[in-house]
Protein backbone atom coordinates (compact mmCIF):
# COMPACT_ATOMS: atom_id res chain seq x y z
CA UNK A 1 0.00 0.00 0.00
CA UNK A 2 1.17 3.50 -0.94
CA UNK A 3 1.44 5.95 1.98
CA UNK A 4 -1.45 7.88 1.73
CA UNK A 5 -3.52 5.12 1.82
CA UNK A 6 -1.49 3.55 4.80
CA UNK A 7 -2.33 6.46 6.53
CA UNK A 8 -5.93 6.39 6.02
CA UNK A 9 -6.46 2.98 7.76
CA UNK A 10 -4.75 4.10 10.45
CA UNK A 11 -6.49 6.29 11.44
CA UNK A 12 -9.71 4.58 10.68
CA UNK A 13 -8.98 1.94 12.86
CA UNK A 14 -7.82 4.53 15.53
CA UNK A 15 -11.36 6.30 15.26
CA UNK A 16 -13.28 3.15 14.98
CA UNK A 17 -14.46 2.84 18.92
CA UNK A 18 -16.04 6.06 18.89
CA UNK A 19 -19.01 4.99 16.66
CA UNK A 20 -19.70 2.23 19.94
CA UNK A 21 -19.18 4.61 22.72
CA UNK A 22 -22.95 5.34 24.36
CA UNK A 23 -22.40 8.40 25.92
CA UNK A 24 -21.01 10.14 22.64
CA UNK A 25 -23.67 8.40 20.11
CA UNK A 26 -26.41 9.28 22.65
CA UNK A 27 -25.76 12.77 21.96
CA UNK A 28 -26.57 12.37 18.14
CA UNK A 29 -29.76 12.46 15.94
CA UNK A 30 -31.84 9.14 16.30
CA UNK A 31 -30.61 8.21 12.77
CA UNK A 32 -26.84 8.76 13.34
CA UNK A 33 -26.37 6.60 16.41
CA UNK A 34 -25.37 3.19 14.34
CA UNK A 35 -21.78 2.60 14.60
CA UNK A 36 -20.92 3.85 10.90
CA UNK A 37 -23.30 6.57 10.78
CA UNK A 38 -21.77 7.71 13.97
CA UNK A 39 -18.57 8.28 12.64
CA UNK A 40 -20.14 9.72 8.94
CA UNK A 41 -21.57 12.53 11.59
CA UNK A 42 -18.61 12.77 13.53
CA UNK A 43 -16.43 13.87 10.48
CA UNK A 44 -18.94 15.83 8.71
CA UNK A 45 -19.84 18.51 11.67
CA UNK A 46 -17.37 17.94 14.56
CA UNK A 47 -13.87 17.71 12.85
CA UNK A 48 -12.42 19.23 15.78
CA UNK A 49 -12.80 15.90 17.60
CA UNK A 50 -10.88 14.07 14.87
CA UNK A 51 -7.96 16.33 14.40
CA UNK A 52 -6.21 13.76 12.26
CA UNK A 53 -8.39 13.78 10.01
CA UNK A 54 -7.26 17.36 8.29
CA UNK A 55 -3.48 15.82 7.46
CA UNK A 56 -4.74 13.07 5.34
CA UNK A 57 -4.83 13.51 1.86
CA UNK A 58 -8.08 14.13 -0.29
CA UNK A 59 -7.99 11.00 -1.88
CA UNK A 60 -7.25 8.97 2.06
CA UNK A 61 -10.33 11.37 3.06
CA UNK A 62 -12.62 10.02 0.69
CA UNK A 63 -11.51 6.51 0.37
CA UNK A 64 -12.34 6.83 4.47
CA UNK A 65 -15.63 8.16 3.80
CA UNK A 66 -16.50 5.30 1.36
CA UNK A 67 -15.40 2.44 3.52
CA UNK A 68 -17.86 3.62 6.23
CA UNK A 69 -20.80 4.55 3.98
CA UNK A 70 -20.05 0.60 2.79
CA UNK A 71 -20.38 -0.32 6.05
CA UNK A 72 -24.28 0.45 6.65
CA UNK A 73 -24.84 -2.28 4.68
CA UNK A 74 -21.66 -5.21 4.98
CA UNK A 75 -19.88 -5.78 7.98
CA UNK A 76 -16.94 -8.08 7.42
CA UNK A 77 -16.54 -9.11 11.15
CA UNK A 78 -20.45 -9.96 10.27
CA UNK A 79 -19.82 -12.11 7.22
CA UNK A 80 -16.97 -14.21 9.55
CA UNK A 81 -19.61 -15.55 11.69
CA UNK A 82 -22.53 -15.65 9.11
CA UNK A 83 -24.11 -13.37 10.13
CA UNK A 84 -24.98 -11.37 7.21
CA UNK A 85 -26.50 -12.90 3.54
CA UNK A 86 -25.54 -12.90 -0.36
CA UNK A 87 -27.50 -10.03 -0.53
CA UNK A 88 -24.95 -8.00 1.11
CA UNK A 89 -22.15 -9.47 -0.32
CA UNK A 90 -24.10 -7.71 -3.61
CA UNK A 91 -24.36 -4.57 -1.75
CA UNK A 92 -20.85 -4.34 -1.26
CA UNK A 93 -19.96 -5.01 -5.05
CA UNK A 94 -22.34 -2.08 -6.06
CA UNK A 95 -21.02 0.05 -3.41
CA UNK A 96 -17.24 -0.58 -4.18
CA UNK A 97 -18.09 -0.33 -8.15
CA UNK A 98 -19.81 3.51 -7.51
CA UNK A 99 -17.09 4.55 -5.37
CA UNK A 100 -14.04 3.78 -6.71
CA UNK A 101 -13.71 0.21 -7.46
CA UNK A 102 -10.42 -1.88 -7.27
CA UNK A 103 -8.53 0.73 -5.71
CA UNK A 104 -11.57 1.44 -2.50
CA UNK A 105 -11.52 -2.42 -1.99
CA UNK A 106 -7.72 -2.81 -1.73
CA UNK A 107 -7.59 0.26 1.12
CA UNK A 108 -10.87 -1.96 2.07
CA UNK A 109 -8.98 -5.31 2.83
CA UNK A 110 -6.07 -3.09 4.03
CA UNK A 111 -8.00 -1.64 6.65
CA UNK A 112 -9.87 -5.05 7.64
CA UNK A 113 -6.65 -6.57 8.43
CA UNK A 114 -5.56 -3.86 10.94
CA UNK A 115 -9.02 -4.11 12.31
CA UNK A 116 -9.27 -7.82 12.84
CA UNK A 117 -5.28 -7.83 13.88
CA UNK A 118 -5.98 -5.36 16.41
CA UNK A 119 -9.59 -6.96 18.28
CA UNK A 120 -8.95 -7.70 22.10
CA UNK A 121 -5.92 -5.64 22.53
CA UNK A 122 -2.75 -6.53 24.07
CA UNK A 123 0.73 -7.82 23.24
CA UNK A 124 0.73 -8.52 19.71
CA UNK A 125 -2.60 -10.02 18.68
CA UNK A 126 -4.89 -11.87 21.22
CA UNK A 127 -7.74 -12.36 18.23
CA UNK A 128 -5.44 -13.27 15.35
CA UNK A 129 -5.37 -17.24 17.00
CA UNK A 130 -4.17 -19.70 14.42
CA UNK A 131 -8.24 -20.80 14.25
CA UNK A 132 -9.44 -17.35 14.08
CA UNK A 133 -6.56 -16.62 11.07
CA UNK A 134 -8.31 -19.49 9.09
CA UNK A 135 -11.37 -17.82 9.00
CA UNK A 136 -10.19 -14.05 8.45
CA UNK A 137 -7.86 -15.66 5.38
CA UNK A 138 -11.24 -17.04 3.81
CA UNK A 139 -13.14 -13.87 4.60
CA UNK A 140 -10.39 -11.67 3.12
CA UNK A 141 -10.02 -13.79 -0.04
CA UNK A 142 -13.83 -13.45 -0.21
CA UNK A 143 -13.62 -9.63 0.00
CA UNK A 144 -10.45 -9.91 -2.55
CA UNK A 145 -13.07 -11.89 -5.82
CA UNK A 146 -16.04 -9.64 -5.11
CA UNK A 147 -15.37 -8.05 -8.01
CA UNK A 148 -15.18 -10.64 -10.07
CA UNK A 149 -17.42 -13.38 -8.77
CA UNK A 150 -21.19 -13.41 -8.35
CA UNK A 151 -22.52 -12.63 -5.19
CA UNK A 152 -24.43 -15.66 -4.04
CA UNK A 153 -21.83 -18.18 -5.08
CA UNK A 154 -19.03 -16.39 -3.90
CA UNK A 155 -20.84 -16.12 -0.06
CA UNK A 156 -21.67 -19.85 -0.32
CA UNK A 157 -18.55 -20.78 -1.38
CA UNK A 158 -17.00 -19.45 2.20
CA UNK A 159 -19.62 -20.95 4.40
CA UNK A 160 -18.97 -24.55 2.73
CA UNK A 161 -15.47 -24.40 3.12
CA UNK A 162 -15.93 -23.59 6.62
CA UNK A 163 -18.09 -26.16 6.66
CA UNK A 164 -15.67 -28.50 5.53
CA UNK A 165 -13.18 -27.24 8.42
CA UNK A 166 -16.19 -28.39 11.04
CA UNK A 167 -18.20 -31.32 9.55
CA UNK A 168 -14.47 -32.86 8.19
CA UNK A 169 -16.54 -33.25 4.74
CA UNK A 170 -18.37 -31.46 1.99
CA UNK A 171 -21.98 -29.92 2.58
CA UNK A 172 -23.88 -32.48 0.56
CA UNK A 173 -27.59 -30.82 1.13
CA UNK A 174 -29.45 -28.14 1.91
CA UNK A 175 -29.40 -29.08 5.98
CA UNK A 176 -25.92 -29.80 5.91
CA UNK A 177 -25.79 -25.80 4.36
CA UNK A 178 -27.91 -24.77 7.03
CA UNK A 179 -25.99 -26.83 9.66
CA UNK A 180 -22.76 -25.18 8.65
CA UNK A 181 -24.27 -21.49 8.33
CA UNK A 182 -25.39 -21.79 12.10
CA UNK A 183 -22.64 -23.12 13.47
CA UNK A 184 -20.36 -20.05 12.11
CA UNK A 185 -23.30 -17.69 14.17
CA UNK A 186 -22.53 -19.83 17.15
CA UNK A 187 -18.71 -18.95 16.41
CA UNK A 188 -18.01 -23.02 16.38
CA UNK A 189 -14.17 -23.27 16.17
CA UNK A 190 -13.73 -27.45 16.48
CA UNK A 191 -15.41 -30.38 15.30
CA UNK A 192 -16.52 -31.50 18.82
CA UNK A 193 -18.25 -27.89 19.30
CA UNK A 194 -19.87 -28.32 16.08
CA UNK A 195 -21.02 -32.42 16.90
CA UNK A 196 -22.80 -30.87 20.51
CA UNK A 197 -24.49 -27.97 18.26
CA UNK A 198 -25.59 -30.93 15.69
CA UNK A 199 -27.20 -32.58 18.26
CA UNK A 200 -28.91 -29.72 19.54
CA UNK A 201 -30.73 -29.60 15.97
CA UNK A 202 -31.39 -33.27 16.03
CA UNK A 203 -33.34 -32.76 18.91
CA UNK A 204 -35.34 -30.62 17.22
CA UNK A 205 -38.52 -31.64 14.94
CA UNK A 206 -38.25 -32.52 11.24
CA UNK A 207 -40.52 -29.42 10.61
CA UNK A 208 -38.64 -27.23 12.81
CA UNK A 209 -35.41 -28.17 11.11
CA UNK A 210 -36.77 -27.31 7.99
CA UNK A 211 -38.36 -24.05 9.39
CA UNK A 212 -34.81 -23.16 10.40
CA UNK A 213 -32.72 -24.00 7.49
CA UNK A 214 -35.77 -21.87 5.11
CA UNK A 215 -34.30 -18.97 7.49
CA UNK A 216 -30.57 -20.13 7.06
CA UNK A 217 -30.20 -20.75 3.43
CA UNK A 218 -32.36 -17.39 2.18
CA UNK A 219 -29.99 -15.02 0.38
CA UNK A 220 -31.72 -11.23 -0.12
CA UNK A 221 -31.58 -11.35 -3.78
CA UNK A 222 -34.26 -14.51 -4.85
CA UNK A 223 -35.93 -14.51 -1.74
CA UNK A 224 -36.63 -12.46 1.23
CA UNK A 225 -33.79 -13.02 4.05
CA UNK A 226 -33.87 -11.77 7.35
CA UNK A 227 -30.63 -10.97 9.00
CA UNK A 228 -30.67 -11.17 13.01
CA UNK A 229 -28.34 -8.30 14.07
CA UNK A 230 -26.33 -9.79 17.64
CA UNK A 231 -27.49 -13.66 16.79
CA UNK A 232 -24.02 -14.96 17.52
CA UNK A 233 -23.80 -13.16 20.63
CA UNK A 234 -27.61 -14.59 21.52
CA UNK A 235 -26.45 -18.19 20.66
CA UNK A 236 -22.76 -17.62 22.51
CA UNK A 237 -24.88 -16.65 25.48
CA UNK A 238 -27.50 -19.60 25.30
CA UNK A 239 -25.12 -22.10 25.03
CA UNK A 240 -23.30 -20.88 28.68
CA UNK A 241 -26.80 -20.40 30.41
CA UNK A 242 -28.55 -23.62 31.65
CA UNK A 243 -32.19 -22.22 31.61
CA UNK A 244 -31.70 -20.79 27.76
CA UNK A 245 -29.87 -23.47 25.80
CA UNK A 246 -29.48 -23.28 22.33
CA UNK A 247 -32.08 -26.01 21.22
CA UNK A 248 -34.44 -23.61 23.32
CA UNK A 249 -33.41 -20.84 21.69
CA UNK A 250 -33.78 -21.77 18.47
CA UNK A 251 -37.67 -22.62 18.98
CA UNK A 252 -37.96 -18.90 20.52
CA UNK A 253 -36.27 -17.81 17.04
CA UNK A 254 -38.30 -19.48 14.95
CA UNK A 255 -41.36 -17.97 16.71
CA UNK A 256 -39.64 -14.25 16.27
CA UNK A 257 -39.14 -15.02 12.54
CA UNK A 258 -43.04 -15.51 11.79
CA UNK A 259 -43.77 -12.73 13.72
CA UNK A 260 -41.07 -10.38 11.62
CA UNK A 261 -42.90 -11.61 8.47
CA UNK A 262 -45.72 -10.90 9.72
CA UNK A 263 -44.51 -7.49 10.72
CA UNK A 264 -42.52 -6.75 7.56
CA UNK A 265 -45.24 -8.32 5.02
CA UNK A 266 -46.07 -4.84 3.51
CA UNK A 267 -42.49 -3.77 3.32
CA UNK A 268 -41.54 -5.46 0.37
CA UNK A 269 -37.98 -5.88 1.93
CA UNK A 270 -35.90 -8.74 0.18
CA UNK A 271 -33.15 -8.36 3.95
CA UNK A 272 -35.18 -7.08 6.69
CA UNK A 273 -32.24 -6.20 9.42
CA UNK A 274 -33.70 -7.49 13.12
CA UNK A 275 -31.90 -5.96 16.05
CA UNK A 276 -31.71 -8.42 18.72
CA UNK A 277 -29.45 -6.53 21.08
CA UNK A 278 -31.68 -6.31 24.26
CA UNK A 279 -32.64 -10.06 23.78
CA UNK A 280 -28.82 -11.15 24.30
CA UNK A 281 -29.18 -9.00 27.35
CA UNK A 282 -32.34 -11.01 28.69
CA UNK A 283 -30.26 -14.13 27.16
CA UNK A 284 -27.28 -13.77 29.59
CA UNK A 285 -29.56 -12.69 32.94
CA UNK A 286 -32.83 -14.73 32.68
CA UNK A 287 -32.99 -17.50 35.39
CA UNK A 288 -36.16 -19.26 34.37
CA UNK A 289 -36.70 -21.75 31.38
CA UNK A 290 -40.19 -21.01 30.71
CA UNK A 291 -40.32 -17.38 31.55
CA UNK A 292 -37.22 -17.22 28.19
CA UNK A 293 -40.14 -19.86 26.42
CA UNK A 294 -42.48 -17.25 26.72
CA UNK A 295 -40.75 -14.24 26.39
CA UNK A 296 -42.07 -12.85 23.24
CA UNK A 297 -45.54 -13.03 24.61
CA UNK A 298 -44.48 -10.08 26.81
CA UNK A 299 -41.88 -8.41 23.97
CA UNK A 300 -42.59 -5.57 21.30
CA UNK A 301 -41.54 -5.26 17.77
CA UNK A 302 -40.41 -1.79 16.96
CA UNK A 303 -40.21 -0.86 13.71
CA UNK A 304 -38.13 2.22 11.95
CA UNK A 305 -37.00 2.99 8.30
CA UNK A 306 -34.45 0.58 8.19
CA UNK A 307 -34.89 -1.83 10.58
CA UNK A 308 -37.19 -4.17 13.49
CA UNK A 309 -36.27 -4.32 16.72
CA UNK A 310 -37.31 -6.30 19.67
CA UNK A 311 -37.76 -4.97 22.86
CA UNK A 312 -38.14 -7.02 25.76
CA UNK A 313 -40.15 -4.68 27.59
CA UNK A 314 -40.25 -4.22 31.45
CA UNK A 315 -42.47 -7.32 31.76
CA UNK A 316 -39.56 -9.78 30.85
CA UNK A 317 -37.40 -7.97 33.09
CA UNK A 318 -39.01 -7.72 36.18
CA UNK A 319 -38.77 -11.74 35.21
CA UNK A 320 -35.54 -12.60 34.94
CA UNK A 321 -34.69 -13.53 38.77
CA UNK A 322 -37.94 -15.97 38.72
CA UNK A 323 -36.93 -19.21 40.50
CA UNK A 324 -38.06 -22.35 39.28
CA UNK A 325 -40.98 -24.51 40.73
CA UNK A 326 -42.86 -27.48 39.73
CA UNK A 327 -45.21 -24.95 38.18
CA UNK A 328 -42.48 -23.83 35.74
CA UNK A 329 -41.53 -27.57 34.89
CA UNK A 330 -45.31 -28.83 34.28
CA UNK A 331 -45.74 -25.11 31.94
CA UNK A 332 -42.82 -26.06 29.84
CA UNK A 333 -43.78 -29.44 29.09
CA UNK A 334 -47.12 -27.89 28.12
CA UNK A 335 -45.36 -25.84 26.19
CA UNK A 336 -43.49 -28.50 24.08
CA UNK A 337 -46.56 -30.00 23.92
CA UNK A 338 -48.60 -27.40 21.78
CA UNK A 339 -45.63 -26.38 19.80
CA UNK A 340 -45.71 -29.95 18.68
CA UNK A 341 -48.99 -29.81 17.93
CA UNK A 342 -49.03 -26.55 16.01
CA UNK A 343 -45.92 -27.62 13.99
CA UNK A 344 -46.88 -30.51 12.59
CA UNK A 345 -46.76 -29.47 8.42
CA UNK A 346 -43.96 -27.21 7.49
CA UNK A 347 -44.49 -24.00 5.71
CA UNK A 348 -45.83 -23.34 2.39
CA UNK A 349 -42.33 -21.10 2.12
CA UNK A 350 -40.17 -23.74 2.92
CA UNK A 351 -41.88 -26.37 0.60
CA UNK A 352 -41.26 -23.86 -2.32
CA UNK A 353 -37.94 -22.43 -1.01
CA UNK A 354 -34.69 -23.23 -3.32
CA UNK A 355 -32.90 -26.42 -2.23
CA UNK A 356 -29.37 -26.91 -2.44
CA UNK A 357 -28.02 -28.68 -4.93
CA UNK A 358 -24.06 -30.20 -4.09
CA UNK A 359 -23.52 -29.67 -8.53
CA UNK A 360 -24.27 -26.13 -8.45
CA UNK A 361 -21.45 -23.85 -9.55
CA UNK A 362 -19.24 -22.84 -6.56
CA UNK A 363 -16.70 -20.58 -6.68
CA UNK A 364 -12.74 -21.78 -6.82
CA UNK A 365 -11.55 -18.65 -4.50
CA UNK A 366 -8.33 -17.24 -5.43
CA UNK A 367 -5.51 -16.92 -3.03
Amino acid sequence: PDAERLAGAIFLVAIKGLGKSPSLTRQMPAEDQRPEQALLYILSNYRDAVPTVRELSSNAQESVYGILELQKSFNFAQMLQGENVPANVLQLRRGITSRGGLGLLQFFVLYLLGFMSGLAGGKGSRFMTSLNATAVIRGLNLMKNVLIDEPSPLYWTYIRERSYELLKHEASDSNNLAQARLACLCRTQTHEDFLRLQKAWQKLSKVQQAELALLLLADGISNQAIVCEFLPLCLERAKANPFVTVGTFLEVLLDLMQAVRAATKKKNWMVVQVDLNDLAAFVLMVKNSYVFQSCLVRSKLRSTSSRIYLDMTQENWRRVNEPQSDTVVIARGLHHLVRRHKMEEPSEAWANAPKYNRSQRLVKIQI
